[in-house]
């Protein structure tokens, strides 16, 4: 019984306030505007574990429009895992699909690159910049 509470009330962070709460009698008892400090912060946070892990694809994009679309991801796709350092593997996906990014596709080029990043040393991969460089 309190997994299936916890189960749900996780659900209702990802969802409009009305929704979670009309659909789900058990959390009818939360006030929505409680429910909504949750998914704010819940949200908040991914969206800042999404801005450090693609800060180029932010400085690119700006801060807003990032801002809104590691929003609409964090409330699509949660995370899996237990660190949120390694959250954001689908997110140069669902840049690809933007259409609003259609005119600069290599933004989910960039955010490939960038999620990439961190497991280079654990490779033994290194870039070389004379490669990128042409005479």
């Amino acid at each position: 019984m309190l997994h299936d509470w916890q189960v749900q009330f996780a659900a209702a962070l990802r969802t409009a306030p009305r929704d979670a709460i009309e659909r789900d009698e058990q959390l009818a008892g939360i006030h929505a505007h409680r429910l909504s400090v949750y998914r704010d912060n819940v949200i908040g946070s991914l969206v800042d574990a999404l801005g450090e892990a693609f800060p180029v694809v932010r400085q690119l994009i700006g801060a807003d429009f990032f801002n809104a679309v590691a929003a609409d991801f964090a409330r699509d796709a949660p995370p899996t895992a237990p660190r949120l350092s390694r959250y954001g593997a689908g997110f140069p996906q669902r840049l690809s699909g933007l259409p609003q990014l259609v005119e600069v596709a290599y933004v989910a080029d960039v955010a490939s690159l960038e999620w990439a990043r961190p497991c280079w040393p654990s490779t033994g991969f290194s870039v070389n910049p004379q490669r990128f460089c042409h005479s």
